[in-house]
């Protein structure tokens, strides 16, 4: 069995980089996300939340409203029995480039595009990395 989650794919206001986690728990780049929480209104908002929670960084607000990408994931580790996230990301922009690193992180880093490639191999990283190269630079809202 499994859950919903929120991810955020948060870009700089060029577009030219992507903020990614280096997760503690999961030990592997990915982007910023967690678990929708009871108070959050939508699955943007949990998304929000958690890019805000995680990076630091207040001056972040959506590109556009829909869906950016769907995955799932499988989840094993010690402290809970193996599941599924439904991971439905969420495009933001970050307005400002300062970060602070959570207890959730072992690091965080702006990745060019081009990057991205070189410190994970995931197949979602790169499918976002390829959607966000062929977006204009209008937002959709």
């Amino acid at each position: 069995m499994g859950h919903l989650t929120a991810s955020a794919w948060v870009v700089n206001a060029t577009r030219s980089h992507v903020l990614l986690t280096h997760h503690r728990k999961l030990n592997r780049w990915l982007q910023v996300g967690g678990h929708v929480e009871e108070g959050d209104g939508s699955l943007l908002e949990a998304a929000l939340r958690e890019a805000r929670e995680e990076c630091g960084i207040q001056a972040i607000a959506p590109l556009q409203t829909t869906i950016f990408d769907i995955g799932h994931h499988p989840i094993n580790t010690a402290k809970e029995p193996p599941h599924l996230h439904y991971d439905l990301r969420f495009l933001l922009v970050a307005q400002d480039m300062e970060f602070a690193v959570s207890e959730e992180s072992y690091a965080l880093g702006w990745f060019a595009l081009d990057e991205v490639h070189t410190i994970s191999d995931s197949a979602a990283l790169h499918r976002m990395t390829r959607k966000l190269a062929g977006q204009s630079l209008s937002p959709s809202l």
